[in-house]
């Protein structure tokens, strides 16, 4: 088996279209895995009808796990000799499981194809009781060294007495607004009192040793959750910090509230989120993805010198925001099948009847696997493809070019951070939202190669630190950088905190 997993390997990098042609035995076989040289590609008897795949090109470059079954019908149509079962990874569709509770990069998942009259290849599930401990620890072991660059890891929340709930009650106000320069969109949003949210949240104040100690806030993408950040955030709690991560309101608001994602609902969650908890400053504020709307919606807010026009509950309600961290930011230009169309406003409203619902998620099911959106929206989930729609949908992205220029004018420092292999976001993107947040030249940019080495470290001279904007770009990243390469990330940010906003080690030590 160990043999077959390098030659997969090799497979891997020789080429970004992984072909895998497999022969598949008919009959139970004894543990041993037989080579065979045929047409010069390998070939393999499979001990079983088990395949443990490592295949990484699939998605992302994270480390899925298939079992190949080979179900027969009827049996008599099967040969003496094999059976052949090709297996066009560019044609599986890999699914990212949102919740995962094991050490497994997630749950990979295939979409059932029939291939002959003989053979339907299907995915057994994560489960690492079951793994073959060979593979298993050759992969998933924490004694590999490479395994934080190979694969995104699924890592947990360390300390488990920092996640808490609370009950907070939003957009009230703001509805009242809405409501009136949009009566369809809004028509079944409450007024008055707003909505009553129970908000999931992580907030290691309980471990700092005292109160006034830096706050990174962690707002993640959509969909999305707090512990998407979960290596991020045991890197900062375990050196001090206070680390704050709420979770945004999920897509059962809008079936009841009309919630629609948008910055200024967001916006209005979030004050009343803080109000709550008494946080006025944060030193860092880190967006993922969609996120990155509410984010400069928050800092529109604190900027603000007269915030009365707002139709936010918390009018009088300022918070401070000292630097901030683009992770996988969309820039103000969005990809062309990300265009914003009446025609998918108007889906999305038709979901808010529940007699529609049932028919356009069939719809939207069989549209998905027709066309395979490759990445992790494409799920099982129909309810995470609509708020990632609606995000982008109400985003008012044409105000992001205007509120870049925040950065500049109150000398905000910022990092950004990518990766070249994104599927959401084109990397030329990227590179042009480098140069609207004004960065002139290269040397505050940190390349970093597929494997997770250093290519190119940043300048540390005077001249260069003009440049308030720092940048890591990954070789091999994907939308979920920050996943895959954890430890480079984490170190970024943590010198990111040092350099610019000199809150390290001193500061705790004091």
């Amino acid at each position: 088996m160990r043999k077959l997993m390098h030659f997969l390997e090799r497979l891997r990098r020789s080429s970004s279209k992984l072909h895998l042609c497999l022969f598949i035995a008919s009959r139970p076989l004894n543990s041993s895995l037989h080579e065979h040289e045929h047409r010069h590609r390998r070939h393999y008897h499979l001990p079983s009808s088990s395949l443990w795949i490592y295949c990484s090109e699939i998605f992302n470059f994270h480390l899925a796990t298939l079992d190949v079954l080979c179900q027969t019908k009827p049996a008599s149509n099967i040969h003496k000799g094999t059976k052949k079962c090709i297996i066009r990874t560019n044609k599986i569709n890999i699914l990212r499981h949102q919740n995962y509770k094991s050490d497994l990069a997630g749950l990979a998942s295939l979409q059932q194809r029939r291939y002959s009259n003989s053979f339907v290849p299907a995915v057994l599930t994560r489960n690492a009781n079951i793994y073959p401990s060979s593979i298993h620890q050759c992969f998933f072991g924490t004694n590999s060294a490479s395994r934080r660059n190979k694969m995104e890891t699924s890592e947990k929340l360390v300390h488990s007495r920092c996640k808490k709930q609370i009950e907070i009650r939003a957009c009230g106000r703001l509805y009242s607004e809405l409501v009136k320069s949009n009566p369809i969109l809004f028509s079944g949003a409450p007024k008055g009192d707003g909505i009553l949210f129970k908000v999931d949240y992580y907030d290691s104040i309980d471990m700092v040793n005292f109160r006034q100690v830096p706050t990174i806030c962690l707002l993640h993408g959509s969909p999305g959750q707090y512990e998407d950040f979960a290596s991020l955030i045991n890197f900062l709690t375990i050196r001090g910090y206070r680390v704050l991560a709420p979770n945004f309101p999920d897509y059962n608001a809008t079936y009841q509230y009309s919630f629609r994602h948008s910055p200024r609902e967001r916006l209005d969650f979030l004050l009343e989120f803080f109000r709550a908890l008494d946080v006025k400053k944060i030193d860092m504020l880190i967006g993922h993805s969609g996120s990155v709307y509410t984010m400069f919606e928050l800092l529109d807010h604190s900027f603000s010198d007269d915030t009365s026009n707002w139709a936010t509950t918390s009018r009088d309600f300022k918070m401070e925001v000292r630097s901030v961290g683009m992770f996988c930011t969309p820039s103000h230009r969005l990809p062309r099948n990300a265009a914003i169309t009446p025609l998918r406003l108007f889906s999305l409203k038709l979901f808010d009847y529940p007699m529609l619902r049932p028919l356009l998620s069939a719809c939207l099911g069989w549209w998905v696997k027709m066309h395979g959106i490759r990445n992790r929206v494409d799920k099982d989930n129909i309810e995470n493809l609509l708020m990632s729609a609606s995000t982008v949908g109400y985003s008012e992205h044409n105000k992001l070019e205007a509120r870049f220029g925040l950065l500049k004018r109150h000398k905000i420092p910022s990092l950004l951070v990518y990766g070249s292999k994104d599927r959401l976001i084109d990397v030329y993107r990227f590179e042009q939202l480098e140069r609207d947040l004004g960065v002139t030249d290269q040397a505050r940019v940190k390349r970093y190669r597929s494997d997770g080495s250093l290519e190119k470290d940043r300048s540390s001279s005077e001249s260069a630190r003009q440049q308030l904007v720092d940048v890591s770009r990954f070789e091999g990243g994907g939308h979920y950088v920050f996943q895959r390469y954890s430890n480079q990330v984490n170190e970024d940010v943590y010198e990111f905190l040092k350099e610019r906003l000199l809150v390290g080690n001193e500061v705790f030590e004091k």
